[in-house]
């Protein structure tokens, strides 16, 4: 079945011709979540398909507008929220970045195809190939070769601990941003966080987003395990809170959503958790770093408990309510 195989940032060319990003891992047959990023139009852009030219939906993924330009819906109790879906029926095509990794190998077609084929078989050196791939404009052939970037993802967490520690090692090779190109970065994020542009600098790391032979590169990581969301546990919002906590580290963080395991909590202000809290939870990816390498923060998001699970967690980047986590140690 589809949505036993299809993993987090596989694209979907949907029947309208529009084309979706696969969200997370767990799906089931009559929801693929995933949201509507390309659609044909009129105007001049930098993507197009063998039919037309693409207009970008979504601009960039923001819960809010992400719910807003969803056409359907559906309510899942894991995350106690309505997220974007679509169904099987009306998909034509799945896009496997392993696969596209694989043809790039062997055929390119473009400057940026080159780049990636390059990049690709960089991190063969310490992934297998099974494990590599490329998603991103590229990955459906849609991209600009002039303005896109390159976007891996490493679906394995062994061969993800292994890139990460390669790129973070070859800063010859996979170049942080340059001054200018980091404030520009640290802006950005500082508007979709509401940290300080000092705080988001915390959390800046090539192994997620540098320059690799002069292209603006980005890698996501990921388990490579699907799942059901009918096997997660329910919770419920109980209310927003502060607290202040310790991130033990762990494989946890490079899945989507990102999760950073709560080994010790103090409440600062809001909700009164009726159970531990043992995790906090985020839609927002810059915050990776922190819940893979562990340390203190204070995390403001939605109490949401289970009594299924038997524990709570603080979620953050929702589409109810955005908050932050400050990395303070």
């Amino acid at each position: 079945m589809l949505y036993d195989t299809v993993l987090d940032h596989y694209y979907l060319r949907l029947r309208n011709n529009c084309y979706a990003v696969v969200v997370g891992n767990n799906h089931e047959r009559y929801a693929v979540l995933s949201y509507v990023k390309y659609c044909p139009g009129s105007a001049e852009t930098p993507w197009r398909d063998s039919f037309s030219r693409l207009e970008r939906v979504v601009a960039k993924y923001d819960p809010v507008e992400v719910r807003r330009r969803a056409l359907k819906q559906v309510f899942v109790p894991f995350y106690d929220s309505a997220v974007p879906y679509v169904g099987e029926l009306e998909i034509e095509r799945v896009y496997n970045p392993v696969l596209r990794a694989r043809e790039l190998l062997t055929r390119v077609r473009d400057r940026l195809e080159v780049v990636a084929a390059s990049m690709t078989h960089a991190l063969l050196q310490v992934a297998g190939l099974d494990s590599l791939g490329v998603t991103g404009s590229v990955l459906p052939s849609i991209h600009n070769p002039e303005t896109s970037d390159v976007d891996m993802v490493v679906y394995s967490w062994r061969d993800s601990v292994s890139v990460i520690e390669f790129v973070s090692e070859n800063k010859s090779l996979f170049q942080p941003f340059s001054d200018a190109r980091l404030r520009l970065w640290a802006e950005t994020n500082a508007e979709a966080t509401s940290l300080t542009k000092s705080e988001v600098l915390k959390y800046y790391r090539n192994y997620r987003r540098g320059v690799f032979h002069g292209t603006e590169y980005s890698i996501i990581y990921n388990s490579g395990v699907p799942g059901s969301l009918l096997n997660l546990p329910s919770f419920k919002t109980m209310g927003i809170v502060a607290v202040q906590v310790d991130i033990e580290g762990g494989l946890d963080a490079l899945n989507y959503p990102t999760t950073g395991r709560v080994t010790r909590w103090r409440q600062v202000e809001g909700a009164a958790p009726p159970m531990d809290i043992r995790e906090v939870m985020s839609f927002e990816a810059t915050y990776i770093p922190l819940f893979y390498e562990g340390g203190r923060a204070v995390a403001r998001g939605l109490l949401q408990c289970s009594d299924t699970a038997g524990y709570c967690r603080v979620l953050v980047g929702g589409q109810e309510y955005r908050g932050s986590v400050i990395w303070v140690g």
